[in-house]
This record gives structure tokens, C-alpha cells and sequence, in this order.
């Protein structure tokens, strides 16, 4: 079992966190992606895990390897030609942070933002009013957690628009994918 820093937050809290936010899939974690520690809710692609697990491949957590894949899936897909290299494992439809202070667990989670749906998971002793207005700013959910229950205070913004699925978000989905495979997971 996997506990969060601060207060010890349980897998089990951490899934409610994410269902009471419209977050549906698995959830896993923590993940570690960049410097930040989160959880995780992705909805499986369950052709392309039968597809690894017939062919004994696990997660690829290789930049470089997946620059190389999506490189000749880019020229395939130019070519109008079959591809049968790899395809991200599943999608992200969430974000948890948890941290030890609210503004660090905000700056934390704004990482995430070019990815998925993010919030903050806070301890509910916090002083949450300046938290809330940055949170807003950023388009993040925030969640207090005590030992009585777990609150949605606000909902979670969308995927903030980038420029487009590249290596570094492949290497993302394949650590949250890793995650999957070696981690205890809920199901939502």
C-alpha cells in the first residue's frame, strides 16, 4: 500500500478524491513525472495492454525510444501505411497532488497542467482561503482531506491547450502505465 506524504493519505481516500471529481478509470500512484509526486486516474486502452502482455512488453519509460516511435508513427501516419509499433497504454483523465504545503502543492500541480485535469489534495486544518484563490487562477480542483471524509471544494479545470502530444506526455502515460502494472490500483 502506498501512502502520500503528509498526513499518510490512504489509497482509498485518494480514490474517493478523484471519483467526487468525475474522474473515471483506474487510480494509481504515486507517480513520479518531472519532480512532482501525484496520483493518477487513467482510463486503460485494453487492446493495446493485450497487445503488451501477448508480446511480454511492459511500460516504455524511454524518452528517447518513444521520440523513435512516434517519429515513424508520424511518417505512417503521412504514409497512410499500417502501424504496429507501439501506442500510449491509456488516458489520463486526472491529476492528484499532495504535498506538505498548499502553495507548493499548487505549484506542483500547475506542472501537470499541458496533461490532464489536475487538483490538490490538502489537509482539511489548512487555511484554505488563499489556497482557493490560487487554485482558481490555475484552473485546479482542490480536495480537503481529514480523518472524518474527503470534499470536493472545486471541481478541476480541463487540460490546459498545448502544442500537441510529443515524447515527453507519451513518457508520462507510460509512468502512470508502469504504475498500473506495479501498483495497487482502485477501480472507479
Amino acid at each position: 500500500m502506498f501512502l502520500m506524504p503528509w498526513p499518510l493519505v490512504e489509497p482509498t481516500a485518494v480514490a474517493k478524491a478523484c471519483r467526487l471529481l468525475g474522474w473515471e478509470g483506474v487510480v494509481t500512484g504515486p507517480v513520479d513525472f518531472g519532480g512532482v509526486q501525484f496520483w493518477a486516474s487513467a482510463q486503460l486502452d485494453a487492446d493495446e495492454r493485450r497487445r503488451r502482455d501477448a508480446a511480454g512488453s511492459g511500460a516504455v519509460c524511454d524518452r528517447r525510444a518513444l521520440e523513435l516511435e512516434l517519429a515513424s508513427f508520424r511518417s505512417d501516419a503521412l504514409n497512410a501505411t499500417n502501424i504496429c509499433g507501439l501506442r500510449p497504454p491509456l488516458r489520463l483523465t486526472g491529476c492528484l497532488v499532495a504535498g506538505l504545503s498548499p502553495r507548493t502543492t499548487v505549484r506542483d500541480a500547475s506542472m501537470l497542467a499541458g496533461y490532464a485535469p489536475r487538483a490538490v489534495l490538502v489537509p482539511d486544518d489548512e487555511d484554505i482561503l488563499g489556497l482557493l484563490a490560487d487554485a482558481a487562477l490555475l484552473d485546479q480542483g482542490v480536495v480537503l482531506y481529514g480523518a472524518a471524509d474527503v470534499n470536493v471544494l472545486a471541481h478541476a479545470g480541463p487540460r490546459v491547450a498545448g502544442g500537441g502530444f510529443d515524447a515527453r506526455e507519451w513518457e508520462l502515460l507510460e509512468r502512470v502505465y508502469d504504475a498500473v502494472l506495479t501498483d495497487a490500483l482502485v477501480v472507479l
